[in-house]
């Protein structure tokens, strides 16, 4: 796991194709591993979170986080974003990661360059269970960075 949780305090990980101390799994529904990735920068931490609800929407399971305002909320998450929607140097898959002990639970594509707080949804071909277990980790700690590179 990270060590460092605030931007500008370090990095999660440096360009790798295999597994190894800097990658992240990603597992799936079954706790195998499908993939590791080597992420970015931190970006920012479960302090951005006020809270995390379940939703269907068009048939499809989504987790809707609604992000603190002000600072150290919604303007942090928009700064971690403008990259991936960019697809900077600093975040060229377009992606960020969701980490949560060690683990990639999410990598959603990032489709706008900004956010409101409460107009977040996370998708990614969830059912019931698996968007709820999403949302539960999604508290209280988790680790928002960019993934630099995904290996299988």
């Amino acid at each position: 796991m990270c060590a460092a949780v605030d931007p500008g305090q370090g990095s999660c990980g440096a360009a790798s194709t295999s597994p190894g101390p800097t990658a992240f799994e990603q597992l799936d529904a079954d706790g195998a591993v499908v993939g590791y990735y080597v992420l970015g920068p931190v970006l920012a931490n479960g302090s951005v979170l006020e809270s995390a609800r379940v939703s269907q929407a068009t048939g499809a399971w989504t987790v809707n986080p609604v992000l603190r305002p002000g600072e150290d909320g919604v303007d942090r998450f928009s700064q971690a974003v403008a990259p991936c929607y960019h697809r900077t140097a600093e975040c060229p898959t377009g992606q960020l990661a969701i980490v949560v002990d060690g683990i990639v639970i999410s990598a959603p594509g990032i489709q706008q360059p900004t956010y409101e707080r409460d107009q977040i949804q996370i998708s990614g071909g969830f059912d019931e269970a698996a968007a709820a277990d999403e949302n539960a980790a999604v508290g209280p700690d988790p680790v928002v960075a960019a993934p630099a590179r995904r290996s299988e």
